[in-house]
């Protein structure tokens, strides 16, 4: 194969990973995206299971609620999809990470995350989550969610 063709492929390979490439607009503010949620907590990951036959949301983590900032919790455990790549926005979920967690309802009524929202390692996040708990004990109507 010549240097050409090797060039080419190269080229092709590189330029279609790059379009595969998750693209997410910069992430809201605390206050915007605590108030846009459906639910915010920090917790332990116990589990993932990835279904690779569902792309967009075949990711599941398991995680052991620790702090329910905001939402409805009816149990300690919660599950949250996400895409099964990061080339799809779906959050790296890794068994034993403690997380900070803004989760939406998605349209099938199951809570989902991904790289584009405010969830992230809860160990380098102590600053956000004081704001957090500052924001919920706030009135959440539409007029305070500036």
């Amino acid at each position: 194969m010549s240097i050409f063709s090797k060039l080419t492929i190269t080229t092709l390979l590189l330029g279609q990973a790059a379009a595969m490439a998750c693209d997410c607009a910069a992430p809201h503010k605390i206050p915007r995206a605590f108030y846009t949620a459906d639910t915010v907590f920090v917790g332990r990951v116990y589990d993932v299971q990835v279904d690779n036959k569902r792309p967009f949301d075949g990711k599941v983590a398991s995680i052991n609620v620790t702090e329910a900032i905001y939402g409805t919790f009816e149990k300690k455990n919660e599950k949250i999809r996400t895409a099964t790549s990061g080339a799809a926005c779906g959050y790296g979920f890794q068994t034993g990470d403690d997380v900070l967690v803004y989760a939406y309802l998605d349209d099938k009524g199951q809570l989902a995350t991904s790289s584009c929202s405010r969830s992230k390692d809860a160990s380098s996040a102590s600053s956000e989550i004081d704001k957090l708990r500052e924001l919920a004990k706030e009135d959440r109507t539409p007029e305070t969610q500036n």
